[in-house]
C-alpha cells in the first residue's frame, strides 16, 4: 500500500492538520505513468525527443498542478463573492 499526505502548517488559528490517503501500490504506480506522461515536457523543434520525467519530477509536477488548480479556485470564489457584494447600479429610466 501507498499514501498520499497533505499536511497544513498554518498560523495560531489553522495550526497544523494532516489528512493521508490510502492507495493500493497499482494505484500508486497508474498515478505516476498518467503524470509523467501528462506533465511531460512536448517536443519542439530544437528538442524533437525531450527526457521523460523521472517519478520524482512527474510527482513534483502533479503536486505543483495540485497548488495551482487550488489557487485558482480560491481566488475565483473570492472574486465572485466581491462581485456579489456589489449592489446592482440603478437602472437608466428613459420617458
Amino acid at each position: 500500500m501507498g499514501t498520499i499526505t497533505f499536511t497544513i502548517v498554518g498560523d495560531g488559528t489553522v495550526g497544523t492538520k494532516t489528512k493521508a490517503y490510502t492507495l493500493s501500490n497499482a494505484d500508486i504506480n497508474r498515478l505516476i505513468a498518467w503524470a509523467t506522461v501528462v506533465y511531460a515536457t512536448p517536443p519542439t523543434v530544437e528538442v524533437p525527443s525531450p527526457p521523460a520525467l523521472t517519478i520524482a519530477q512527474a510527482l513534483v509536477a502533479w503536486a505543483d498542478s495540485v497548488i495551482a488548480g487550488t489557487k485558482n479556485n480560491v481566488v475565483r470564489y473570492e472574486k465572485n463573492v466581491a462581485v456579489t457584494a456589489v449592489a446592482d447600479p440603478t437602472p437608466l429610466v428613459s420617458s
